[in-house]
């Protein structure tokens, strides 16, 4: 065990070392449901639909997180309980995809959050075990008329050779489909499940593989787990990539994880932190 969780971290270590020059690759179009972006990641190619969606609304960016994900579900908890969140889009990957779908849950979000949050999902032994029983979780419960699809930007890495190519899928017609995407967009080889996992006949990757998996436009708030942290300027890239390497084993441990805990933590620090998000949402009520 000892000796696949050294395996387990050499992996992690050179996707993590690799991925701080993905930003330099040319990020590849793609067609369904519409174009991404041109190779000087500066213009989004898109129809009438898309240029007035993001004429209308704000962006926020929801990053990976591993289990830590499920601190992101706290402070989104907090968020949606707490201000109007009607003029907002989502763009994530990974655990970032999840809390996107969460996001555009038209219900009640506490209600939707400890449904999730129930005894049974402490018994998974994997990160993929995890994924399924959400799946099957929210199928049993909710319907697609339940979720506003049109505010969900999900963020997805195939492989051209060793370049990353990011798509970004939205407009998903089924519930199930989307759930697929945030599986597929959270799939590490051997870190969380099988070598493989396809969506849409391409072999897809954690969109945490891109340095920016996200809708490439100007965003107002970046959810992550350390947004409330200063920011650190330390650029040595054999150190970022070390240090990204054993904090990104550590939040794909299962072991001694309480996903409460990490839920309340998100949701009260987002709380210690209103006077900030005050700045960004409006209340709810007022």
């Amino acid at each position: 065990m000892r000796i696949f969780n050294i395996i387990k971290l050499a992996i992690t270590s050179t996707i993590l070392l690799s991925n701080q020059f993905v930003s330099f690759l040319h990020y590849k179009s793609n067609k369904n449901p519409f174009s991404m972006f041109d190779n000087k990641l500066t213009n989004f190619i898109m129809d009438d639909k898309y240029s007035k969606l993001f004429d209308e609304k704000k962006l926020i960016t929801i990053s990976p997180g591993g289990i830590k994900g499920f601190y992101l579900l706290g402070i989104l908890t907090y968020i949606k309980e707490t201000y109007n969140t009607d003029d907002f889009i989502y763009s994530g990957a990974s655990a970032g995809a999840w809390n996107g779908l969460f996001m555009c849950y038209k219900g009640d979000p506490l209600y939707f959050a400890y449904n999730l949050l129930d005894s049974d999902i402490k018994k998974a032994k994997s990160i993929n075990e995890i994924e399924y029983f959400m799946k099957y979780k929210i199928l049993a419960n909710y319907k697609t008329e339940d979720f506003d699809f049109s505010k969900l930007f999900i963020g997805l890495t195939t492989f051209k050779g060793l370049k990353p190519n990011i798509h970004i899928f939205s407009d998903f017609q089924t519930l199930e489909d989307a759930i697929n995407c945030c599986i597929a967009s959270s799939h590490i080889p051997i870190l969380t499940g099988g070598l493989t996992n396809k969506y849409h006949n391409m072999f897809a990757f954690d969109g945490g593989f891109s340095s920016y998996p996200y809708v490439n436009r100007t965003r107002i708030l970046h959810i992550s787990p350390s947004m409330w942290s200063k920011i650190d300027t330390n650029r040595n890239i054999v150190k970022i990539g070390l240090r990204s390497a054993k904090q990104f084993y550590e939040v794909f441990s299962l072991y001694k994880t309480s996903f409460i805990e990490l839920y309340d933590d998100g949701y009260h620090d987002a709380r210690k932190n209103k006077a900030f998000l005050d700045t960004i949402f409006t209340p709810k009520f007022e």
